[in-house]
């Protein structure tokens, strides 16, 4: 079928600072819709990347998808006629057609979330396997990297700043050097993840994204919507969370890092945007095809004129109108002139 206009509202990207640093705000949120949008277009459709409200009316028949809390759009009920998703982090959506959610994993007592969904008449999509992943990550083949080195990956972080990597190479054992990618957007910053040998990030979309390459992560739960995501790869084996002690350890045990990278590896597979817009289009199909259905029942039982050619199946009779009875047939057929 021919893809309908897809429109992504998402929360625009904020710069904030403290003494020493700038960081930028909502930029994992651009980065999965644009996953999005990139399959969107690949298979031939129309996609559009908002950072307001659409201009005018949505036409009917479009998929409009939604990411971020602070988008008013985000609670507001689904919409006659058009196709509803959301991203989801927290398992608080209460009205779609479709719901994504990747923070969570078949073996984490955190990430199951059907309980906060049991009530949400939508599709389900539940699980590290539906992460999208950018065109910068698609092939990308992970590189061995310098053990001495350990990638810092600041993001969004104010706890992640210059100071803090600083601090970190100065009390670290054993000792490590810490490199933190900061500025780079992109191929360049996939493929200097892929160079990497262990990772420490916020339990973002990044920390899945080590984890596909698989890379030993270490997480920093960072903000609140991060909660679900650093439970469920912790406990699932994918990752393990931030402590100076757990970090050393980590640096100086080889298999232990083969171990971690190889569990993250196999639980972050490709393809996740793959599977979110074949969902999406078998949902559209299914619709269509139901009306389909529909409108070509109307049509076998719509009342042909006397003029044109008879029809052999008679029009559909209202319930509401009862079934005349023999007599009343009788009585009528009497009264009509030979």
């Amino acid at each position: 079928m021919a893809l309908p206009d897809l429109w992504i509202h998402t929360v625009p990207r904020v710069y904030a600072h403290d003494e020493r640093s700038l960081f930028l705000l909502g930029q994992g949120h651009e980065m999965r819709c644009s996953a999005i949008k990139e399959e969107w277009e690949a298979r031939g459709g129309r996609a559009e990347l908002l950072f307001a409200p659409p201009p005018g009316t949505i036409a009917e028949g479009a998929v409009y998808l939604v990411d971020g809390l602070g988008i008013p759009a985000y609670d507001l009920p689904r919409r006659e006629g058009i196709f509803v998703a959301k991203f989801d982090d927290f398992g608080r959506v209460t009205d779609a057609d479709l719901v994504i959610n990747y923070s969570s994993h078949a073996d984490s007592p955190y990430g199951l979330l059907d309980c906060l969904y049991r009530d949400l008449d939508a599709i389900r999509l539940v699980g590290f396997e539906y992460y999208p992943l950018r065109n910068d990550f698609r092939g990308l083949k992970p590189e061995e990297g310098d053990p001495e080195v350990i990638t810092l990956v600041p993001g969004s972080a104010p706890f992640l700043s210059t100071e803090f990597a600083a601090r970190l190479e100065s009390t670290l054992v054993p000792r490590r050097r810490i490199r933190r990618l900061d500025g780079l957007k992109g191929d360049e910053f996939a493929r200097e993840l892929a160079r990497a040998s262990i990772v420490l990030t916020s339990a973002s979309g990044t920390a899945l994204e080590s984890c596909h390459l698989g890379k030993p992560t270490v997480l920093v739960q960072t903000a609140i919507n991060q909660f679900y995501l650093h439970m469920a790869l912790v406990s699932s084996g994918a990752a393990i969370p931030f402590t100076l002690a757990s970090l050393a350890r980590l640096a100086s045990d080889a298999g232990e890092q083969a171990r971690l990278g190889s569990r993250a590896c196999s639980l972050v597979p490709p393809g996740g945007r793959e599977r979110i817009v074949d969902s999406v289009v078998a949902a559209l199909e299914a619709s269509s095809l139901w009306e389909k259905c529909f409108e070509d029942e109307r049509e076998l039982f719509r009342p042909r004129s006397r003029r044109g050619p008879a029809s052999r199946v008679p029009p559909r009779r209202s319930p509401a109108t009862p079934r005349p009875s023999n007599e009343e047939i009788g009585r009528k057929s009497r009264a009509q002139p030979e």
